[in-house]
């Protein structure tokens, strides 16, 4: 570093002199060019050296001189030799993304290295995944079966509330199982293939649900369940469509209490043609259809509380509408509303 202040010095002094007249062009390969020429370099040298002591010049060491280390960069040190002259050393900076870059292809070798040597235990790693594969599905084998006997022990106790639960709506002669059988693969809810199977006739055999039952059939079949199940079902809104199909009465009485029960957790939307499930309701609502031109429309209407008697009456007397239906109408309504109260709160 000092011989460039050395050389820098002189060309300054030289420049300096010329233009103050102190050293003319023809005067450089003179006895007094060469005096001041050797004065110049001496005050270089002697600057440079106390440049070089100081600080912010770095260190002087017994093998050389070593530059000031920069910031994001690190030093490497080199041994050199010149013919006939002994061994010295000579310290290098390189930048700090030249050495991330040696380090990553360093790591891309190690990593070839390592790809080449799990090519030549091939074998002996696809042996050890298969233990452990099979370690896995013996594992998952046990919690599957542990999970199904759980179920199966659990399945009693329901069998026994929805077949009282399906008596209640009018199922008298009803038999109702839960059938286990094991899927060949695992899935999220383990190895079981369940179904339902029910029997509504003395006699018959236990058959799956969906094929031996009618609509109305299949939704107090539903409502049993869900009546069952209403404090642990994620479903929000359950419609029930002809679940009146059929019955009468103190069963029709029987399906707007469960609904109610069902109602304490879900939004239950009923269509039906009975004044026993009507009333059990919080709203009602009209549909109504009506010829407009040649269009047939469908409305819907939300009913007031009057309008809601009025419509149970309907339900209850036919055509006419007299005012003694009118009153029981309102008893039902009133009845009904005290039995939510206190039975279902």
């Amino acid at each position: 570093m000092w011989l460039h202040i050395v050389i820098f010095v002189i060309l300054f002094l030289l420049a300096a002199g010329s233009r103050l007249g102190w050293l003319h062009v023809e005067q450089i390969g003179t006895q007094k060019g060469r005096k001041l020429f050797l004065a110049v370099a001496l005050t270089g040298n002697i600057m440079g050296l106390a440049m070089t002591c100081t600080k912010g010049g770095g260190e002087i060491y017994q093998d050389g001189y070593e530059l000031k280390k920069e910031e994001n960069s690190y030093e490497e040190k080199f041994m050199v030799s010149m013919e006939g002259e002994e061994t010295g050393s000579i310290y290098v900076q390189i930048p700090e993304k030249e050495m991330e870059e040696e380090d990553s292809q360093q790591q891309e070798v190690l990593t070839e290295e390592e790809k080449l040597e799990k090519l030549h235990k091939y074998e002996e790693n696809l042996q050890e995944l298969k233990e452990h594969l099979r370690e896995l599905e013996n594992i998952l084998e046990k919690k599957s079966d542990e999970l199904a006997e759980i179920r199966k022990e659990y399945s009693k106790q329901l069998e026994q509330k929805i077949i009282q639960g399906l008596k209640d709506l009018n199922f008298l002669d009803v038999n109702f199982a839960i059938d286990f059988r094991k899927k060949k693969n695992y899935t999220d809810n383990g190895t079981d293939d369940i179904q339902y199977l029910i029997s509504t006739n003395p006699g018959e055999t236990l058959k799956p649900l969906g094929q031996i039952v009618s609509g109305g059939e299949l939704s107090r079949i539903m409502l049993a369940l869900k009546a069952i199940l209403a404090d642990r079902d994620e479903i929000e809104t359950l419609i029930f469509d002809e679940i009146d199909t059929g019955i009468s009465g103190r069963t029709a009485q029987k399906v707007s209490e469960k609904m109610a029960v069902i109602g304490q957790h879900h939004q239950v939307l009923c269509i039906t043609h009975l004044p026993q499930i009507a009333a059990m309701a919080d709203s009602h609502f009209e549909i109504e259809k009506h010829l407009q031109g040649t269009e047939t429309i469908t409305q819907i209407h939300v009913l007031k509380e009057h309008d809601s008697i009025r419509e149970l009456a309907r339900l209850l007397g036919g055509a006419e509408i007299t005012p003694a239906v009118l009153e029981n109408a309102k008893e039902m309504k009133e009845l009904a509303q005290k039995q939510k109260n206190t039975r279902f709160k």
